[in-house]
Order: C-alpha cells, then structure tokens, then sequence
C-alpha cells in the first residue's frame, strides 16, 4: 500500500522575562510559561508519529541558568516513518532608559544603599555629609540616601530615579510578527513564519550572530551530528539526527534512517541557556515543525523540487536502499 502523509505538527516553549538590570535585581513581574500547538502530530494509515517535549521552567530564569528543554519524535504507528524538523526562533526584547541622581550616594561594601527613615537619623550618623530623601526605582522605596563628598571617598554610586519603558519592542528578526495566544492552537500560525535555524555556521553567525545567540544557547543532545561526520562515517543509515552543515541554506533536521513502530528518536535538543540577559523584558520562543513520511512518500523529499537539497537526497536514498554505493 503507497502511503503519502505530510505531518506538519507544532510545538513551543515560550519564556516571557524581567531580566536583571544593571544596577541590581529587578524583583517580580517575572512569567516563564510555555504553550504547544499540539501534541499529537497527526494520524494516516498506519502512520502515528508523536512529537514530543520535556520541558522544566525555573520560576526565575536567571542568567547563565540552564533549562532543560527536550525535543525528541516517537513512532506511535504501524510502519516505520521517516522524520525531518524545522527549529525556528522568536526574540524580543523592551528596552530600557535609565535617569540617574546627580550626586553619587553612600553605599556598603555590597553595593547596597545606606539610608535611613527620617533626616534626624541620617544627620547623626553622617553629621558631616548631605541627606537627601530620593526614591530609588529600583526597590521603589523612597529614603534620606548619603551623599558621598568630592573626594570620592569610601563606596558610592549613582541612584536609578526613573526607569523608562519603551513603547515598542525590539525585534530580533524585524520581519517576523509575534503569534498572540489565540493562534497557538491554529496551524498553521504566525509561529510557523519564525525565523529557522541555518545549521551552517558561516551563513548563521553573518545573518545572526549578534542576535539570538548573544542571548540564548542551545544545547544539542549527545545523538546529533553533522552531515559532515555522517559523510565521513559511511553514509549509511544511523540513529542520529543529522543536521545539514553544508553550503546549503537548508534549515532540516533528518532523523538519519525510518523510525520502527514504537520506537523513539534520541533528543534533538536538551536544554537552553540564557547566555546574556537583554536589559528588559523579553520574550522568547522555540518553535518545531515536524514532517513525517512513509518510504513511499520519501519521493516528495528527494526530488530536485525539495529545498533541503542534497542532504534529503543522501541520508534518505542511504536508508531506503543502505547497501547501494
């Protein structure tokens, strides 16, 4: 029986955060959820192919954290299937303006304000200084703060007084518009324009380095090579996923033979990390789409017509047919 199924399925994880700002902590108003559009990625004729993820959100995502985020495909059907996923990013950000005091005021060894309830008490400890009652917006508490003399003598440091919120936020990928809550359980969606992920690492780092990846890391799972090293292997059918590191601009990730029924890939992805807090609130999100195919079907993926270009051609001609030269 031929057996055609393309299996678009989607999932997300979205992380919404405050980060820190320079000057300390920026406490609360911190969100990190996560949604998918689906779970199940579609049923057709034996066909029964699960995309699936473990994810574990901190209540504070904090810089330098990882946080695990596993991405891995299961075979539910009857027939072995043959998978490729599509990651696709979103970032951003609201940036920030800060207004300073004009004095430099008092501080611990920690950083840490030294401030007192009322001007009496400021005046008998630091009879020789200035007290002057400011809010800082920081912690939102207004206090008599110590202003440090000219000489700069001891530690001090300028007050944020105002924190200005941009009206509009910073695109990573300005081309791209943000899915609302609404869409997530639509496909396709505004998710499905994201921008993907280029496993070739000249073409991503001249279009993008300065951007996702100055904040966000990925870290691939232990069965993840190149097809550089699937090549230079022998090139013939593995349980790896194998991404396309060639000239091409392809941006598929193959599981590198069919996946047997009941059975499960190793994880694309492990976890995440946030390399460096942008200064505000962002907003970020991983976005998988998933295409699965009987033998039958490989034909749609292997014609000159697929954009995936050799890759598809090489890893699935090698499993369908893994003792041909």
């Amino acid at each position: 029986m031929k057996v055609f199924t393309y299996i678009s399925a989607v999932a997300a994880a979205a992380l919404f955060m405050l980060s820190e700002l320079i000057v300390g902590t920026y406490a609360g108003l911190v969100d990190f959820s996560q949604h998918k559009t689906s779970d199940i990625t579609g049923h057709s004729d034996g066909l029964e192919v699960f995309l699936v993820e473990s994810f574990d959100p901190p209540a504070d995502w904090s810089e330098g954290e990882v946080v695990e985020k596993k991405i891995f495909v299961r075979n539910g059907g009857s027939e072995p299937a043959y998978v490729r996923l599509i990651l696709k990013e979103y970032l951003e950000y609201v940036e920030y303006t800060y207004s300073l005091s004009d004095y430099r005021y008092l501080t611990d060894d920690s950083g840490t304000f030294i401030t007192f309830t009322d001007a009496d008490a400021a005046g008998a400890e630091y009879p020789e200084h200035t007290a002057d009652e400011i809010r800082d917006a920081v912690s939102g508490v207004t206090a008599w703060h110590i202003r440090a003399d000219e000489t700069g003598g001891g530690y001090s440091r300028y007050l944020v007084t105002d924190i200005h919120v941009s009206d509009t936020a910073v695109k990573i990928d300005p081309s791209k518009e943000k899915a609302s809550p609404e869409d997530y359980h639509v496909t396709p969606n505004l998710e499905c324009e994201y921008t993907p992920r280029i496993w070739n690492e000249e073409y991503w780092y001249l279009n993008y380095q300065e951007d996702f990846h100055k904040y966000i890391e990925w870290n691939l799972g232990g069965g993840v090579i190149s097809l550089t090293e699937w090549r230079e292997s022998g090139s013939q059918p593995v349980s790896a996923w194998i991404y396309d590191d060639s000239a091409n601009t392809s941006p598929y990730v193959f599981w590198g033979g069919p996946l047997a029924p009941g059975e499960s890939t190793s994880n694309l992805l492990e976890s995440v990390t946030l390399k460096e807090s942008p200064e505000g609130a962002f907003y970020y999100v991983i976005h998988v789409d998933m295409e699965v195919v009987s033998e039958e079907g490989l034909f749609e993926w292997t014609s000159a017509e697929d954009y995936s270009g050799d890759a598809s051609r090489l890893i699935f001609g090698s499993a369908v047919h893994p003792n041909d030269p």
